[in-house]
């Protein structure tokens, strides 16, 4: 199975339960890809505020692995083996116009596992 980003999105991610992914980074900037579990009702945004300079509460959710530094034009490889429920993948670097996170900049994707 392969996942997609360019420099705002995921483009496709993980649809099955238990694979290994190639991240393609189709983009300008290199990228990351934090694979987290969420806890139930929480989304990739609230996961994100956990890791802000002061933060005292624990992120709603447990990060599971994942891939950081994929160049432009690079692929990754992770393997993950998905348990029901709800999960994220969410890019961390910045921004090299604007030093924004990039998942300010909507490059989140978060999907169901039944």
């Amino acid at each position: 199975m392969a996942c997609s980003c360019n420099d705002r999105a995921w483009n496709r991610g993980p649809e099955d339960s238990d694979r290994s992914y190639v991240l393609v980074n189709e983009g300008a900037q290199a990228h990351e890809v934090v694979l987290v579990k969420l806890a139930p009702a929480a989304k990739a945004q609230d996961f994100i505020p956990a890791f802000e300079s002061g933060a005292v509460e624990p992120p709603p959710g447990r990060p599971l692995g994942g891939i950081v530094g994929i160049e432009r034009g690079a692929r990754g490889l992770f393997s993950a083996q998905f348990d029901p429920g709800r999960y994220a993948l969410i890019c961390f670097f910045p921004d090299t116009r604007t030093g924004a996170p990039h998942f300010a900049q909507g490059m989140t994707w978060e999907f169901d596992v039944r």
